[in-house]
């Protein structure tokens, strides 16, 4: 009598691939979403700067404009 045999791994194999695909996406997931945590802190700086640049250029204008500078 022949024992019968398996094509496919066995559980305990199968079990371990899977976490180490598991553990592979959470590692994919956290370094997006820390690249998206930097790209969102870049753009925040990015708009605090624009925000600073066009006060001082409205400020420049109300100079000249005080001096009697026309634009």
């Amino acid at each position: 009598m022949a024992f019968p045999t398996f094509k496919s791994k066995p559980l305990g194999a199968r079990l371990v691939e899977k976490g180490e695909a598991l553990r592979t996406e959470q590692a994919k997931k956290a370094d997006a979403s820390r690249s998206f945590a930097t790209l969102s802190a870049g753009a925040a700086q990015d708009s605090t700067t624009a925000g600073v640049h066009a006060a001082a250029v409205e400020r420049a204008i109300a100079i000249l404009d005080d001096a009697g500078v026309s634009l």
